[in-house]
């Protein structure tokens, strides 16, 4: 089912932010939310699927491509940045897994796995996508004033869906087993205790088995000490 691409294995480690109703909604419902690429904020993502010519000139009547649903997540480990932009309210939480725990997912025959390819400039594109031979090429290239986000995409495509008419849905939900697929979840380092001791006990309700704690992010150093020596100097 898993089609993963270049530079990701099974086993590679993925981590995605969730504002804390965004997670309870993943919990409660046990379905994974898959956006229509073309309802993303950046309207660049679509550009290399707004053609209205072919490349032998014959107008365009249908791209595949427009049809596509993603859902994002990074492998970084810890950001400042996604922490920020994706728990403004410093309750959010990071949940981390693996690409093998997403073959949990139910109703689908197919689910592409690609790493985003950031580029600096348009021009570079021809020739990156010139080489480019992954089917969801037009749906994993972003400028680099993203790169920090270390994207990975799933992807999904209408008619790989089992189940379902969603041409014309914004969004497809999927079910999935929460317990197996979450491996570990860590709270926003700038939660209050009470946030944290909030989330704590309704993770440890619902998801018994999963470890759960706040990111140390912002602890204070404990690792090391500096000792500077003062050397005197004469007159």
């Amino acid at each position: 089912m898993l089609d993963i691409g270049s530079g990701l294995k099974v086993d590679t480690t993925l981590c995605r932010y969730f504002s804390f109703e965004s997670f309870v909604h993943l919990v409660e419902t046990k379905m994974l939310t898959f956006t229509k690429v073309s309802n993303w904020d950046d309207p660049w993502e679509t550009e290399l699927s707004n053609y209205d010519h072919d490349k032998k000139g014959n107008k365009a009547i249908y791209s595949r491509s427009q049809h596509f649903f993603g859902q994002c997540w990074t492998t970084k480990s810890e950001s400042d940045a996604m922490w920020r932009i994706y728990s403004p309210s410093k309750s959010g939480v990071k949940i981390t897994t693996n690409i093998g725990q997403f073959n949990l997912l139910q109703n689908i025959r197919r689910l592409g796995v690609e790493k985003v390819v950031y580029f600096s400039h348009w021009k570079q594109l021809p020739e990156l996508t010139n080489i480019d031979k992954s089917p969801y090429l037009d749906v994993r290239y972003k400028r680099d004033a993203f790169s920090h986000e270390e994207e990975v995409r799933f992807i999904v495509h209408p008619d790989s869906i089992l189940d379902g008419d969603f041409w014309d849905n914004s969004h497809i939900n999927l079910p999935i087993c929460v317990h197996s697929f979450i491996q570990s979840i860590e709270i926003d380092p700038r939660a209050p205790v009470w946030v944290v001791d909030m989330i704590e006990r309704y993770v440890k309700r619902v998801l018994p088995e999963v470890s759960i704690g706040k990111s140390n992010l912002y602890q204070k150093n404990t690792e090391f000490k500096l000792v500077k020596e003062w050397v005197p100097v004469g007159n």
